[in-house]
């Protein structure tokens, strides 16, 4: 329903920029469909506030199989999204410094900032 009513908003008016809470939250807007083509010209800016993958490597590596499998899985699979993100968006944002640091090798680090809460 919340992809229903961002596809009839878009259809509907015109965005300058769009604004994604966290990760889960670029689905709805990088999904195929009337919002990711209505929205295509808008400038894009995503707060990641902390880096997923990050946290579920820890996990991983705080804990033995088969959560620690399960852990690593979903730390490469983050990763990967979070790279795809850095392509997809033209700014993302990090709580710290430090969360900066986290993300994974293939994100633009120029397009990153950290902007503390």
């Amino acid at each position: 329903s919340l992809q229903r009513e961002l596809d009839r908003l878009v259809a509907e008016h015109r965005f300058d920029v769009v604004y994604c809470s966290c990760e889960p939250m670029a689905e709805y807007v990088l999904r195929p469909g009337p919002a990711r083509d209505g929205l295509r010209g808008a400038l894009r800016i995503i707060d990641l506030m902390d880096v997923d993958s990050f946290k579920w490597a820890q996990y991983a590596e705080r804990t033995r199989d088969p959560r620690r499998i399960v852990y690593s899985r979903e730390a490469r699979l983050l990763a990967r999204y979070e790279e795809r993100l850095a392509t997809e968006f033209d700014a993302l944002l990090v709580v710290s410094e430090q969360e900066r640091a986290y993300l994974p090798p293939g994100v633009y680090r120029d397009k990153v900032t950290a902007m503390q809460n």
